[in-house]
C-alpha cells in the first residue's frame, strides 16, 4: 500500500469514537496494477471507493485526485481522467479526528508513500 493522504485511520467502519471520520487516499497493488482508494468517513460509516488499476511508470508525473460533491458522487481521476467513483447518500463527510497526514498513514512508521509527492490542494466549495 503506498498511501498519499489520511486523516481516517482506520479505513473501514469501527466503533471508535475516533473513528468514521475524514478521508484518505491511498494506491494498493493488485494483480491486474495499482488500484486507487478513496475512502470517506461519515460519522456511523467509513465507504470505499476502488478505481480501475493503473500502471505508473517511475520517474513520470502524474496527478491524482478524488471528488466527493453535495450530491453524493464521488469521482476519482487520473491525469484528468475519470478512472473510478460511486455514489453515497447526500451530504458532508464527518469531520477528521485525527491531523492529515501527506505521504503517510496515520499513526504509523511505515506504510509510507514509495514517490515523490509534488504538490497538494484541498478545497471545499
Amino acid at each position: 500500500m503506498s498511501m498519499l493522504l489520511d486523516c481516517n485511520y482506520h479505513l473501514c467502519t469501527h466503533e471508535s469514537a475516533r473513528a468514521n471520520g475524514g478521508f484518505a487516499l491511498f494506491l494498493k497493488r493488485g494483480k491486474d496494477g495499482l488500484r486507487p482508494r478513496v475512502i470517506l468517513g461519515f460519522g456511523d460509516r467509513t465507504v470505499s471507493f476502488i478505481a480501475a488499476p493503473v500502471q505508473l511508470e517511475a520517474g513520470t508525473w502524474y496527478h491524482i485526485g478524488f471528488v466527493h460533491d453535495a450530491a453524493g458522487a464521488v469521482t476519482v481521476y487520473l491525469d484528468g481522467t475519470e478512472i473510478g467513483g460511486g455514489k453515497v447518500a447526500a451530504g458532508a463527510t464527518a469531520p477528521a479526528r485525527h491531523a492529515l497526514i501527506i505521504g503517510g498513514r496515520v499513526g504509523s512508521t511505515h506504510t509510507g508513500c514509495a514517490a515523490f509527492i509534488d504538490e497538494v490542494r484541498l478545497a471545499a466549495e
